[in-house]
């Protein structure tokens, strides 16, 4: 289910007018990673079965850009990240109806910089209903 829900939300982030033309990889993919672009990577990190159908999920978000990058593009990215996770609008269309999403929250949301690479870390749980 791991990868469910990766490829949802990589379909979900690429359907986003805010990301038009962003690199979106998920955590098991062997995709190349552009170094000289902003790129998101999705990865599902648990899932664990409540009972019956029922699961929780842990997936974090990642959106790493250039530091060569101009800031104000990074931090327009950032806003435009937070904004679709604070309030997730058809998140649950990007769930095929094997995998029902029940609901999404954001837990934590950090930044930080490394090396040649501004960075911002969202931590999302999920919950869904397998059919």
């Amino acid at each position: 289910m791991n990868l469910l829900i990766e490829s949802s939300l990589q379909s979900w982030l690429r359907s986003l007018e805010a990301f038009d033309g962003l690199a979106v990889h998920t955590g098991q993919s062997n995709d190349e990673i552009p170094g000289d672009q902003p790129v998101l990577i999705v990865g599902c990190e648990s899932v664990e079965l409540v009972g019956g159908p029922y699961h929780t999920a842990s997936a974090t978000i990642l959106l790493s850009t250039p530091s060569h990058l101009d800031l104000d593009q990074h931090r327009s990215l950032v806003t435009s990240l937070r904004q679709v996770l604070t309030s997730p609008s058809g998140m649950d269309d990007a769930f095929p109806s094997s995998a029902t999403l029940a609901g999404a929250v954001l837990n934590s949301f950090s930044e930080s910089q490394a090396d040649t690479r501004w960075t911002c870390t969202a931590q999302l749980g999920l919950g869904l209903i397998e059919a």
